[in-house]
C-alpha cells in the first residue's frame, strides 16, 4: 500500500488506523502474515461503536482460548497427579507485608 493511499485512509477513517496500530499490537512479528485481511477489516470500521465492538470480540476470543489452554494444562497435570488451582487474581488485602510495614509509612 503506497503512502499517499495510507494518509488518504488515516484522513477519511481514524479508526483504521487504530485497528492497525491494535492488532500489530497484538500480533507484532506476525502482523504482515495477516496485513491483508486486517486493512479490508479495519476499513469497514467506521463508528466509535464499531471500533468497541470489534475491540470486545478480540478480547473474548483471545479469553476463550487463553481459558480453553489453561484448562488443557490443568487436565494434564491432574491426569499425573498435580492438583491445580488457577486464581482469577491476587488480593492485596490479604498479601502479607514484609517487616509489619504499612502502605502509610515511607
Amino acid at each position: 500500500m503506497n503512502p499517499q493511499m495510507i494518509n488518504h485512509q488515516f484522513m477519511s477513517n481514524p479508526l483504521a488506523m487504530g485497528m492497525r496500530k491494535h492488532f500489530f499490537d497484538i500480533l507484532q512479528e506476525r502482523y504482515l502474515n495477516h496485513q491483508d485481511i486486517i486493512d479490508r477489516v479495519s476499513s469497514q470500521i467506521v463508528t466509535e461503536k464499531d471500533f468497541k465492538e470489534l475491540g470486545e470480540l478480540i478480547a473474548a476470543i483471545y479469553e476463550k482460548a487463553f481459558l480453553e489452554a489453561m484448562d488443557q494444562q490443568k487436565a494434564l497435570l491432574e491426569k499425573h497427579g498435580l492438583k491445580v488451582t488457577i486464581a482469577a487474581g491476587i488480593d492485596k488485602s490479604k498479601e502479607k507485608l514484609i517487616f509489619n510495614q504499612s502502605e502509610k509509612s515511607g
